[in-house]
């Protein structure tokens, strides 16, 4: 058919999507679906067909569509514009993953993956790069604003993908180019009083989940949530009571050993002996149900104000301080690399300096188990 402005404007179909060509230019036409018109550019190359979205009508005019059609079609007859290779996301994004893979420690791969499975390829598998937009991208991280720290890190790994796929050639420029970051996490400063602390801890052994489980070890170990989450029995030394994360899991790149005491030691007892420690229900995954199971567990926490696990292990440094606990040690169990940290290290040996570690941890037993019996006292 011959498209005009009247013919577009009329067009309109009841369910799915059609594309309408234009007769007067090989390749233009106007793809119609119940909410949208959007104007396309299809390519022939050999046994190859690439299509291209020009714009969105009635934001892009049939006139400037046809003109920029015709643009294209010359730039790639005169080869003023190498054509790119067309491609799906799931095609493109097995390519970055590779890339990816080579650059980067285990970890931040395996959250990379995460967040491309959940969110992006649901809805981007088998579109074609050339028609994912701006609005595309925006809208499904746009859904994700009720949890900003999800909804950042969606952010960066859609841009860090798209980024490399235009580095790559695979299309002209990133959707997300110019884009602000559509949230912002407040910096945190919360620190759980002694009485919440011990209201928390007695709820994490109260509750024999594997969240509670899960809980308990943060505020007895004071490490990263995903360092226990993910922790495997093969880091685990029952013998010497020592856990040892190996350097590809750890933030700074390090390899990592604390000690642990009797209570922890009781938790490992009836722990799987391999893989990991913590899992999914009935999956050989690491646990991550954390948003529902945490939304349980702090219903039976009337008198605890809203806190984020991570809150956890800033309480739990601040009350290793409060107990006399040397920085250099506070440090050390925390995994935290600054001067003073790196200072000690050069001096003393990781067996000479493992002592100094088990009695801070055992100090902190004795003060939690403290706080317990003030909480049942109160009872909390």
């Amino acid at each position: 058919m011959k498209l005009t402005d009247l013919a577009v404007k009329n067009l309109a179909v009841e369910t799915g999507q059609r594309t309408f060509f234009d007769d007067t230019l090989k390749g233009f036409g106007v793809r119609v679906s119940p909410r949208s018109k959007t104007f396309v550019l299809v390519i022939h190359r050999g046994n190859r067909n690439k299509w291209e979205t020009l714009g969105k009508y009635p934001v892009v005019s049939l006139g400037k569509a046809r003109d920029e059609a015709r643009n294209r079609l010359s730039a790639v007859q005169l080869g003023i514009r190498p054509e790119p290779p067309a491609m799906t996301f799931e095609e493109a994004y097995a390519l970055f993953l590779a890339s990816y893979k080579a650059k980067n420690r285990e970890k931040t791969v395996y959250e990379m993956e995460r967040l491309v499975r959940r969110h992006l390829l649901p809805k981007l598998r088998r579109q074609p790069l050339s028609e994912i937009s701006t609005h595309d991208l925006a809208s499904i991280v746009d859904k994700l604003l009720a949890t900003p720290g999800e909804c950042k890190a969606l952010f960066t790994a859609a841009r860090t993908i798209f980024r490399w796929i235009a580095k790559r050639r695979l299309i002209p420029n990133s959707p997300l180019s110019g884009l602000d970051m559509p949230t912002r996490i407040a910096s945190r400063d919360r620190v759980l009083s002694d009485r919440e602390l011990g209201l928390v801890l007695s709820q994490a052994i109260a509750d024999r989940s594997t969240f509670g489980r899960i809980v308990e070890l943060l505020i007895r170990t004071g490490q990263r949530v995903k360092q226990i989450s993910n922790l495997r029995a093969e880091w685990i030394d029952n013998d010497a009571r020592i856990i040892t994360w190996p350097k590809e899991v750890m933030k700074a790149n390090r390899e990592h050993t604390i000690p642990y005491p009797d209570h922890v030691a009781a938790i490992f007892e009836n722990a799987p002996k391999h893989d990991y420690v913590f899992r999914a229900r009935g999956l050989e995954t690491p646990f991550n149900g954390f948003s529902k199971s945490k939304s349980t567990f702090d219903q039976r926490l009337d008198s605890v104000e809203p806190y984020t696990l991570h809150d956890i292990r800033r309480s739990v440094a601040s009350g290793w301080q409060r107990i006399g606990v040397p920085i250099e040690v506070t440090e050390a169990l925390l995994a935290h690399h600054s001067g003073t940290f790196r200072g000690i290290v050069s001096v003393y040996q990781r067996h000479n300096y493992l002592p100094e570690l088990r009695a801070a941890v055992q100090k902190w037993e004795e003060y939690l188990q403290a706080l317990r019996s003030k909480t049942e006292e109160a009872g909390g």
